[in-house]
């Protein structure tokens, strides 16, 4: 008989210790996630669930993927117990085995999760806890004291070193707790009849139970790196060199021979990609703007006819398509709808762009998702809350966030770099930055920060007309500005201090005593 195995992850609203901890940020998104996508990856599991009493939990959860209860107010308090969110749970969700997994303990890993479920199932036991060797390391083990200087664990007329200790002894984690129904409802407590135990290594055996645990785990999430993106065959972030996109966008002015001369740039100078956008004006264009009157290089029209003249169709994609291939370049687009996605799928583009302005539209988000290609996301005109709930909604794997400044062009007060290393610092994906400024100091300087994509518009001549055509680099200033990127893993060195070769000769000319 095939047993059905559930995840239930409790996650109340409120704590006393670290207020709404389960919605912390760790390592780019809320801390509740890192456990829903762990059970969500097990092999095992058919079901993972929440139990809370919050909406914005409820909410996130969702959006990870698990299914929401909804726990009673009286199970909520400060001084509920977990057993009680346990068996409201059993009283309303049918199950063989439950997976009673914490978020307080972020570290758990799908691995982990099917290692306990497999030694429960393959073992003559009752219920099943996970536990850490007790090492006295910084993760897990050590002595335990009350408040008042009382041992808990302590011996005080037999006390011996670890060294004198036969065999392992272990220690409970709190990540990981396996149990069947009829066992829980008998019982009325997560562990009783034979207890086994899966052991966790002690570097992924860490809990969440104060703001200095949050601090430290934030530190530990950092120096695990940032994660990798492929587009096409290109890696990107790490140490890679910065993927450079030389945006098209509308500069062609509605030309494809245009646009071809600026492939032939791009291309020429080394960019790793090209992009343009993409838009159904009768769905992009606003109603209210639609008939309004715009004097243009081709005469006055309507604004709707002026952007079905800007756009690009079936031919000339086609043709960029074709002659990117030629000229072994990559291509893609930003979508400003769900249609113009579909449009773009028959070409397999790379990956997609979701301009600035759509980073809050849920519809183009969900289409670009379903893709499974990688997006890369600018988030010029938006707040830290709307970067964290396109991140929350997409998920931070095959995503690159990029800084950017909606202003064209973008004054240099306004740059802002430093955000490059606050996205760093809040989420796991790589960081790229978009440009719209004048010149290109501060796209060096963005990738001297750590920015992984730099992005600039570039035109054929910045006096044509347009609105993106000022804030772009003409040939001079794009064949210089990928020279410099291309030196700055050289630059940057691998930061050994080192007299070298070259100033050996520098130093016995004017260095004429060596006495300290």
């Amino acid at each position: 008989m095939v047993k059905r195995i559930v995840a239930l992850i409790p996650a109340r609203g409120g704590s006393k210790s670290v207020p709404r901890k389960n919605l912390l940020r760790l390592g780019g998104k809320p801390l509740i996630a890192h456990t829903i996508e762990s059970a969500i990856s097990s092999k095992h599991i058919q079901e993972v669930y929440v139990s809370t009493d919050d909406e914005e939990i409820a909410r996130i959860s969702g959006e990870f993927g698990a299914r929401v209860i909804s726990r009673p107010p009286e199970l909520a308090s400060d001084t509920a117990s977990s057993e009680s969110a346990l068996l409201d749970f059993a009283e309303k969700v049918d199950f063989d085995i439950l997976v009673f997994l914490q978020c307080t303990s972020p570290l758990t890993n799908s691995e982990d999760i099917d290692n306990a479920i497999e030694n429960f199932v393959g073992g003559p036991y009752d219920s099943l806890l996970s536990v850490c060797e007790d090492s006295g390391g910084f993760l897990c083990g050590g002595f335990s004291w009350s408040s008042s200087g009382e041992s808990i664990n302590y011996d005080f007329k037999n006390r011996k070193r670890r060294q004198e200790i036969e065999g392992k002894t272990y220690r409970e984690n709190g990540a990981i707790y396996l149990m069947t129904k009829k066992g829980l409802l008998e019982h009325r407590n997560r562990l009783h009849g034979k207890i086994g135990f899966y052991v966790m290594p002690s570097s992924r055996s860490f809990e969440i139970d104060s703001l200095q645990d949050f601090y430290l785990a934030k530190q530990f999430m950092k120096g695990k790196g940032k994660g990798e993106v492929k587009i096409g065959e290109r890696l990107v972030g790490g140490a890679y060199p910065s993927f450079f996109i030389a945006e098209i966008g509308i500069n062609h002015n509605g030309s494809l021979e245009y646009a071809k001369q600026m492939i032939d740039m791009a291309a020429m100078l080394g960019a790793d990609a090209v992009k343009f956008q993409k838009r159904v004006p009768e769905l992009c264009v606003p109603e209210a703007q639609k008939e309004e009157l715009r004097e243009t290089p081709w005469g006055e029209m309507t604004y709707l006819e002026y952007k079905k003249r800007m756009e690009f169709g079936q031919r000339e994609y086609e043709e960029i398509d074709r002659y990117c291939k030629d000229k072994g370049i990559m291509w893609f687009a930003s979508p400003w709808d769900t249609e113009s996605v579909d449009f773009l799928e028959q070409f397999d583009v790379p990956c997609y762009k979701v301009a600035s302005a759509k980073i809050t539209d849920k519809k183009l988000l969900e289409k670009i998702k379903q893709t499974g290609k990688p997006i890369i996301i600018s988030t010029g005109m938006s707040t830290m809350e709307q970067i964290e709930r396109a991140v929350s909604f997409l998920g931070e794997k095959n995503v690159i966030l990029m800084h950017c400044n909606s202003s064209y062009p973008a004054a240099d007060k306004e740059l802002n770099l430093n955000v490059i290393q606050t996205l760093s610092n809040e989420f796991s994906c790589p960081i790229g930055y978009s440009g719209h400024e004048l010149g290109i100091s501060a796209s060096i300087i963005a990738a001297c920060l750590g920015a992984s994509v730099i992005e600039r518009h570039i035109t054929l001549d910045r006096t044509m007309w347009g609105t993106d055509q000022a804030a772009s680099l003409e040939y001079g200033g794009l064949r210089r500005l990928i020279r410099d990127l291309r030196k700055i893993p050289a630059w940057k060195g691998d930061g050994v201090k080192k007299v070298y070769a070259s100033e050996e000769k520098v130093m016995k000319k004017l260095r004429d005593c060596d006495t300290l």
